[in-house]
């Protein structure tokens, strides 16, 4: 018996659907939603008050934009956590 939950796909996920920056849950970790989102050219600046925000770049590749700082840019597998309250945005090439 199998008490975590169903078995899910996470290319089915994300394949799903097509809307972008519409971040959707595929799964919850103790306190923590876990969602994809499709990326495609600009976000808005925003922070997040009180959770860190992860990203994991599972095809392409996206910039994420810190205030004060660098910005991060992911490639295919790489990953990066933007902690709460930093003011940040994403953008893609179309």
């Amino acid at each position: 018996m199998n008490d975590h939950g169903p078995k899910r796909s996470l290319d089915v996920a994300v394949e799903s659907y097509d809307a972008i920056y519409a971040p959707r849950l595929v799964a919850t970790v103790n306190d923590s939603d876990v969602r994809v989102a499709k990326v495609e050219g600009d976000h808005t600046w925003h922070a997040h008050a009180d959770t860190d925000e992860f990203f994991l770049c599972l095809a392409g590749e996206f910039t994420i934009n810190l205030r004060n700082a660098e910005p991060v840019v992911l490639g295919q597998g790489e990953l990066f956590t933007v902690p709460r309250g930093v003011e940040h945005f994403p953008q893609a090439a179309p």
